[in-house]
């Protein structure tokens, strides 16, 4: 077989395969088209789409994304033959020349000062030259280069850039955008294979997480529409929806009024009886520890106490390690036991 039949010869594979990976990706997905289904959609044309959703799922979703995808494909495969032509090394690509962590830097540092706009774009293409202007000129320092010095300039400003990727991503406000229920179903995320959705065992738990945290109104509202309240008992029902074994809560009852500080003690202590689940939590309410915890550790400078609540949480260590006279009542009102902590002044 001479060289441009071997070449005719792939191309024809290539082609091949391209089509099955279209026909597959318009045929699956959320929802299953068989082949006979996709093909009257296809001849009846896109006019079809606006009176049939079958229709407007595979001309406006998916044939879209296909396209985009195939663009995409093929502009990275176009920059990697450049890349490697240019600089005569078969290693290197827009990855391990720090070009895509660089241009992705730009990006997500211009979404977060501006928004989306066509300003983080051409932020990004321009970026995405100088990392490799820095990836060159790092490679270069003893006056040649090699491909191991390419490869390892680029993984190190590859690094860099990925650094500064999470440190913006860290910055930026989680709540912005995603709507409430995107978020609680996060949690379900370690439990969600790579390739998966959340089907409907993730959904129901969640819908009783809402339940039991008592904020099943909020499930269809943007996080940016509920108060920090109701945003605190967000944060707390997406940390109970991926089944932990240990919960570490730093203050949860703040920024809640009376009502939902009851209901949210009452349900963190229900949550560890029922499911012995371990929790850590943080407060400043001494009456707060009294009524859930079975330990408590109270600090200050230079010195601390740990052991059972109820001798830790006393009179006296109060008075000690907060600077105040306190005193704490004990009754029971309906056979239910209470405590409550009352400041009566402060040290001089």
């Amino acid at each position: 077989m001479t060289s441009n039949k071997k070449y005719i010869f792939t191309t024809l594979i290539l082609l091949i395969g391209l089509l099955l990976a279209i026909i597959l990706s318009i045929m699956t997905g959320r929802y299953l088209f068989p082949p006979s289904q996709i093909l009257d959609i296809i001849l009846n044309g896109k006019e079809a789409a606006a009176m049939n959703i079958d229709a407007s799922v595979v001309w406006n979703l998916r044939i879209p994304r296909i396209l985009l995808n195939i663009l995409v494909g093929g502009g990275l495969a176009i920059a990697d033959t450049v890349f490697q032509g240019s600089f005569r090394n078969p290693l290197v690509s827009p990855d391990i020349l720090g070009v895509s962590s660089g241009a992705a830097f730009v990006a997500a540092l211009g979404i977060l000062i501006s928004g989306i706009n066509i300003h983080a774009t051409v932020f990004a293409l321009v970026f995405s030259v100088i990392s490799v202007c820095l990836t060159y000129s790092l490679a270069r320092l003893r006056n040649e280069i090699t491909p191991r010095s390419l490869v390892l300039s680029g993984m190190i400003i590859s690094a860099i850039f990925s650094a500064l990727i999470s440190l913006t991503k860290y910055i930026a406000d989680p709540y912005d955008k995603l709507p409430a229920i995107t978020y609680w179903l996060m949690g379900r995320s370690r439990h969600i294979g790579t390739f998966s959705i959340p089907n409907d065992k993730d959904y129901e738990i969640v819908a009783n997480v809402l339940e039991k945290v008592g904020i099943s109104s909020l499930a269809s509202k943007k996080v940016t529409n509920i108060s920090g309240g109701q945003l605190q008992l967000v944060l707390i029902a997406r940390a109970l929806a991926s089944d932990p074994q240990l919960l570490v809560m730093d203050e949860p009852e703040s920024y809640l009024e009376f009502k939902n500080q009851y209901t949210m003690l009452s349900m963190i202590r229900t949550t560890v009886s029922d499911t012995k689940l371990a929790c850590i939590m943080n407060t400043h309410y001494p009456a707060h520890a009294l009524q859930i915890s079975d330990k408590t550790l109270m600090m200050k400078p230079r010195n601390h106490i740990f052991g059972s609540t109820k001798d830790i949480v006393t009179k006296h260590n109060l008075n000690d390690y907060f600077e105040v006279q306190s005193k704490i009542i004990t009754d029971n009102e309906n056979n239910i036991p209470y405590s409550a902590f009352v400041v009566l002044g402060t040290h001089k």
